[in-house]
């Protein structure tokens, strides 16, 4: 059952994610190519990540206490619907910015509330010793996304009118949502998680919160690790603010060569982790992590300072690759350290306080894009944070080794 319920998973998991990539790239693509604007672009940018952000708590107590399962299939008919009626508003009105920047608003909720759902059911369905294998697996399967993602946008914008874009985007929702339908027996699992309370649900929400922080902020490596996110979002949030007017702008390039990023990074990040799910179950998880911080720091440092588009695309593959193992590293240790039946609000709270530099790093863009160009931005905010990750990791690592709490994953 569980390789069947994997397979299953996997696959709607992938046309998800397919679809958040996608409009993650393809709509400040959209924004900048109609005003040419870096400052509207941030803004956009953390207009798209702001509601996200935010709802992120309270997605992880509905997944809690109604079920991944409903709450997975609302957001995808939700975010396919949302699609559809941007593509409905372009067709038939001429200027829709502010009705457009709404759409995207509410489509990042939901987005929120399917990345919870999809993260805290297969955390609960798999044991610790299976876990492990399967992140590795899911996160190959999103990278493979962040190839075809930005892929599909860079092509849709170039060659596509605006309103036809949209269309791309619904049916990723559309067949994730299908195939979900189709095998829902497969499914059937993801409702035997849910929490009751007879509290109201603002309540409900409100304690949970306060339960999930009591219980990440009473345990030191959580804490690490929520510093280590928020950092990370930080240096990954202005990259990816800046790509397409560092693209256009600083190597006065087309706008399709992001395809060429996200593709080398993407191949590169699947290979990776291909080869690091092999030897897995011998190596020190986290080891593993440590290296993947050390490396996110190098990599973000060099991309900022290598003004050479192939030495640029390199750099920017390392990084991606080492977000995606430390993700690994994270996803595994947090469900090893939560309580299964508390893991969806403390991993929406998580998720929210270590994203919130996201939509910050918009509103620093839209600040000072008009007197800052954008490579010199960009070292700005990452140079400073890379190296506060590398203090902090050997902090980190030398005190795994001084309560010998290096973990060996088996």
């Amino acid at each position: 059952m569980k390789a069947g319920f994997y397979k299953k998973f996997s696959i709607c998991s992938f046309f998800s994610t397919l679809g958040d990539q996608f409009t993650l790239y393809a709509i400040p693509l959209i924004v900048f190519k109609l005003t040419q604007s870096i400052a509207l672009s941030g803004l956009t940018f953390a207009i798209e990540w702001i509601p996200r952000v935010l709802s992120l708590p309270v997605a992880g107590v509905f997944c809690d206490k109604i079920s991944s399962k409903k709450i997975f299939m609302i957001s995808e008919f939700s975010r396919m619907l949302l699609l559809i009626l941007i593509f409905l508003s372009l067709s038939i009105f001429q200027d829709i910015f502010n009705l457009l920047i709404f759409f995207i608003a509410l489509l990042s909720i939901f987005n929120a509330f399917s990345f919870v759902s999809l993260d805290s059911a297969i955390s609960k369905y798999f044991s610790i010793t299976d876990l492990k294998k399967a992140q590795s697996i899911m996160q190959s399967s999103n990278q493979i996304n962040s190839i075809l993602g930005p892929a599909i946008a860079g092509v849709c914008v170039s060659f596509f009118q605006m309103n036809i874009i949209f269309l791309f985007g619904a049916f990723f929702y559309f067949f994730s949502l299908l195939f979900f339908i189709l095998n829902k027996n497969y499914f059937s699992s993801l409702d035997n998680f849910p929490i009751r309370s007879s509290d109201n649900i603002f309540i409900s929400i409100f304690k949970d919160n306060l339960k999930a922080g009591g219980i990440i902020f009473n345990n030191i490596q959580l804490i690490y690790f929520l510093i280590f996110s928020t950092l990370i979002n930080v240096i990954y949030g202005m990259i990816l603010a800046l790509l397409v007017p560092i693209i256009s702008l600083s190597l006065k390039l087309p706008l399709y060569y992001l395809s060429f990023f996200s593709i080398f990074a993407g191949f590169f990040c699947v290979f990776t982790l291909i080869s690091i799910n092999s030897f897995l179950n011998k190596i020190d998880l986290q080891i593993l992590g440590c290296y993947s911080l050390f490396s996110i720091a190098i990599s973000a440092i060099f991309f900022g300072y290598l003004n050479n588009l192939y030495f640029m695309i390199f750099a920017f593959s390392i990084l991606i690759t080492s977000i995606s193992v430390f993700n690994i590293f994270i996803r595994s240790e947090r469900s090893r350290l939560i309580p299964s039946e508390n893991l969806g609000k403390c991993t929406g709270l998580i998720v929210m306080i270590s994203q919130l530099s996201l939509p910050l790093s918009g509103f620093f863009i839209y600040q000072f894009s008009n007197k800052i160009p954008p490579i010199s931005l960009l070292n700005i905010i990452n140079t400073p944070v890379s190296i506060l990750i590398i203090i902090l990791t050997l902090f980190y690592f030398l005190k795994l080794i001084k309560t010998n709490n290096l973990t060996k994953v088996v």
